[in-house]
């Protein structure tokens, strides 16, 4: 497997270490095209005023290839807002036994402070749009949000914030990747910083309306942070029935006190209220895109009792299930 190491930072530190690092072909400004053995990548981004940065990635993995993202090294110091988007994929039915984990999307909130891994394989495709706020900014107009994410520019306290991406959130990464050449730039530019500052806003608003605003990203140490990354891999590859905390626990190394307080703090909720939300989610992405019966739904992701999964799923989107099938498979 190809490893690469870059620093995070701004968005043009970040493109230059990538071409560095991967071989760079000519491109217009601001936009970085790289084809070579292990990726094709497209990465482009946007300077709509100083201290936010706005930045759109496409990679096609051609290898199996590791990326380790060290802390930034400039003086300058970022928030960091990651949204995930898949495309538009349908997920399978359940004769086909594929986990349609592509489907729901996942954001996150972080200091530029902390360690990043991550790992691709040959064939995969992602993309995703970041959001980059410099501690000027954030202290001119955003220091309201101390209270509700704690020390984020404190280089002893690194934290993460994730977040299951809304429906109107996908919505809104959805256009950034819709976009086109054809588009003149002012039209393009206020659709990107349009679309990014309210997909930012609307997550923030998710932080600040969490249940349990006592759990604050304070007191967690870089290993922790890589814990709940790695437990957020495993519940989100997980789409039946949700490990006890005991087993969760044993297997990482903590006390079952210890695993319930950092996961509340990274994800404002408890283990088992998140992978049901999870699993909940793709139960209606599955729903309005295959017909398949919801007993059979239920059964894909866990479900017991088909009582108990319509229960839950109106009680998280305020329709039922099988309202869901109908309105999506006429």
């Amino acid at each position: 497997m190809e490893k690469i190491t870059i620093h995070t930072g701004s968005v043009a530190e970040v493109a230059e270490q990538l071409a560095d690092r991967l071989g760079k072909e000519p491109s217009k400004e601001n936009t970085l095209h790289i084809n070579n053995h292990l990726v094709e990548l497209y990465y482009e981004w946007f300077l709509p005023f100083n201290g936010i940065e706005i930045g759109i990635h496409s990679v096609r993995y051609k290898s199996d290839i590791e990326v380790d993202v060290l802390s930034d090294q400039g003086e300058k110091k970022y928030i960091y807002f990651q949204f995930e988007y898949k495309g538009s994929v349908s997920p399978k039915t359940p004769e086909e036994n594929q986990k349609p984990t592509e489907l729901v999307t996942m954001m996150s909130m972080q200091s530029t402070s902390i360690f990043l891994n991550m790992k691709a394989k040959k064939r995969d495709n992602s993309k995703w749009v970041t959001v980059r706020i410099s501690e000027d900014y954030f202290n001119n107009y955003m220091s309201h949000m101390k209270v509700h994410i704690g020390k984020v520019f404190d280089p002893a306290n690194p934290w993460v914030i994730y977040e299951i991406s809304s429906p109107k959130i996908n919505l809104l990464i959805d256009d950034l990747f819709s976009l086109n050449d054809e588009m003149t730039p002012p039209l393009k530019n206020s659709l990107i910083l349009a679309r990014s500052v309210e997909a930012t806003g609307l997550f923030l608003d998710q932080i600040i309306r969490r249940e349990n605003q006592s759990q604050r990203n304070n007191n967690l140490h870089i290993e922790d942070i890589k814990r709940m990354q790695m437990i957020k891999e495993e519940l989100t590859a997980l789409y039946d029935n949700t490990p006890s905390l005991t087993s969760i626990a044993e297997k990482y190394g903590v006390s079952v006190s210890k695993l319930k307080r950092d996961f509340g703090s990274v994800f404002g909720t408890t283990i088992p209220r998140f992978h049901s939300n999870y699993r909940l989610e793709l139960a209606y992405k599955m729903l309005e895109n295959q017909q398949v019966s919801v007993s059979d739904v239920a059964r894909h992701f866990g479900y017991k009792s088909l009582s108990n999964f319509s229960e839950n799923f109106k009680e998280k989107f305020n329709i039922t299930p099988k309202e869901v099938s109908i309105k999506y498979n006429l």
